[in-house]
């Protein structure tokens, strides 16, 4: 009995397994963003509607007298039919988050903790502060008490699931944690920026026997004193407690050159650069002077203390060579700006010297500015960048830095020649503006020159690093990729060993662990690549503490 076999078409075909799993996981990746996606909506639904309601049992009767009715009803309205619903998708999210879900290990649940626990944490800490700054001098205000508390709330509920051990996500690790501590450390320097800064204009105040009007000064520095202390509170709970100090993720180290090597610079240099105009106004002694003002001197010295208090801090962190110089050619950026932003001022004050709008007074402040912004820069930069010093041809730091300086400065110049164009044709096109051709385009100008100063530097340093290193590359290959094959317990180590001896990227391989005592130190895997002499290499530390290159060829 014969069987005849009827052939399956191609449209009956099954489909590949590997098409199969790649739907199955598109479909779970639209279901992670979506389900994620409403259940912050509602979570910020419900801490309105809470805090609302918090803020009416607080302040109840009178409320209903002010606000009405209807007020009550949209907090209602978001707190009992919000808060269930959160709680509905948080429960049918939360059931799936295990080791053998891929829920938990998707990028979704990592964003949405960071962006949920960081508005939460920057929603709570502000009302909070807010709250206690009033209450210290006197003022009650349940408002910002109830959204402290109902944000609050919130904020513990995402930091506890961040840190759960079964459930928290794998992806994006400590990232909310040094979001964190960076916002706890910008509240901590405001607040005390603002706090000395008072004092200070008190002490002005009291040497050159000034009276200064409104509140008592001790009122505003223990409102900003209130700041700094939350603020520090804050940065302390994520900075030690949670360990972001000894982070050495990729964001972290982010985190820690825009602390050390921008804000704490650019708080320096600003600081610095008023009060030396001031100081050049006070010498100078011109009654007409357009003087900033006891308060903004004293904001001046405090901006450019507490900028130097992060920068001595945070500078201890800065641990590996990469991360140095990292951070150097940040600040290095920053005193550039600064310089440039001079150059452009002097140039602005020397054109105002051919119009009459700025007179007096007024043109010899702005020529002041300029030149302290100069000189504040300048001599920064000259710190920082150190130009007569041999550079490293080889890092790529370098090169991005100044590939992404010429190219910041180039549109910068771009822009200002629009807007010199324009000013032109709308000088010529119409005669009565009222205003002289100079005036409308001194700023511009000034601004074009400046950048134009800094993109042609750099352009010529970076030509110039181009072919020492076509020269160099000319006479021996250089090392690119390495190949590290090792069971040593610190790998992180190694890696950056390799790659500041050669600048190569790093592929690791782990290998089994060897009952051998001993392990390959950094200065000894990083010494072992000084003579290799092609561009890919295998490493191999351990085991013990041996280690061998395998140099390969093509």
């Amino acid at each position: 009995m014969s069987h005849d076999s009827t052939p399956t078409s191609p449209a009956s075909a099954p489909a590949p397994a590997s098409a199969s799993a790649s739907a199955s996981g598109g479909v779970n990746t639209v279901r992670r963003v979506i389900t994620y996606l409403l259940l912050g909506v509602m979570v910020l639904i419900a801490g309105i509607g809470l805090a609302g309601l918090l803020e009416r049992i607080l302040t109840a009767p009178e409320v209903l007298a002010d606000f009405g009715s209807s007020g009550l009803a949209q907090s209602l309205a978001f707190t009992l039919i919000g808060g269930p619903f959160a709680l509905g998708l948080w429960w049918f999210a939360w059931r799936n988050l295990t080791d053998a879900s891929a829920d938990r290990h998707s990028a979704a649940w990592a964003v949405y903790l960071v962006v949920a626990h960081t508005i939460s944490l920057i929603v709570f800490s502000v009302s909070a502060l807010n709250f206690l700054a009033d209450l210290v001098v006197g003022d009650w205000r349940p408002g910002t008490l109830s959204v402290a508390v109902a944000w609050g709330l919130i904020w513990l509920w995402h930091h506890w699931m961040w840190h759960h051990e079964t459930s928290g996500p794998t992806r994006l690790v400590g990232a909310a944690s040094v979001l964190g501590s960076a916002w706890g450390l910008a509240l901590f320097a405001s607040g005390l920026t603002m706090a000395l800064g008072t004092v200070l204009e008190a002490g002005i105040a009291g040497i050159t026997g000034s009276t200064t009007l409104g509140l008592p000064w001790w009122s505003d520095a223990l409102r900003s004193l209130v700041w700094a202390v939350g603020g520090a509170l804050v940065w302390w709970w994520h900075w030690t407690m949670r360990g972001v100090r000894s982070l050495t993720t990729g964001f972290a180290n982010v985190a820690l050159v825009v602390i050390a090597g921008i804000a704490s610079v650019s708080m320096i240099l600003g600081g610095a650069t008023l009060s030396l105009w001031h100081v050049v106004g006070l010498v100078l002694r011109d009654r007409d002077w357009p003087s900033l003002g006891f308060a903004e001197v004293g904001f001046a010295l405090a901006t450019a203390l507490v900028g130097v208090l992060l920068w001595v801090y945070h500078r201890p962190f800065v641990r590996t060579p990469g991360l140095a110089e990292a951070t150097r050619l940040a600040g290095s950026g920053v005193a550039l700006a600064v310089a440039a932003t001079g150059v452009g001022v002097l140039v602005n004050s020397t054109l105002s010297s051919l119009t009459t709008d700025l007179v007096g007074s007024g043109r010899t402040s702005l020529f002041v500015s300029g030149l302290a912004a100069l000189v504040v820069g300048a001599l920064a930069w000259w710190f920082v960048w150190q130009p007569t010093r041999v550079p490293d041809y080889g890092r790529a730091g370098r090169r991005i830095y100044l590939v992404a300086v010429f190219g910041v400065a180039a549109l910068v110049a771009l822009i200002t020649l629009l807007v010199i164009g324009f000013q032109l044709f709308v000088f010529f096109l119409e005669s009565a503006t009222g205003r002289g051709l100079i005036d409308s385009i001194r700023v511009p100008l000034g601004l074009l020159v400046a950048t134009v100063l800094v993109a042609w530097y750099h352009f010529a340093v970076w030509r110039g690093d181009r072919a020492v290193l076509g020269a160099t590359a000319s006479e021996a290959p250089r090392l690119r990729h390495v190949t590290l094959i090792t069971a040593v317990t610190d790998v992180d180590a190694l890696v950056a060993a390799i790659r500041d001896a050669s600048g190569a990227t790093v592929k690791v391989w782990r290998a089994t662990a060897s009952a051998e005592a001993g392990e390959p130190t950094a200065q000894q895997v990083g010494a072992a690549l000084a003579d290799v002499a092609v561009e890919r290499a295998v490493v191999l530390a351990g085991p013990g503490g041996r280690v061998e290159v395998i140099q390969l060829e093509g």
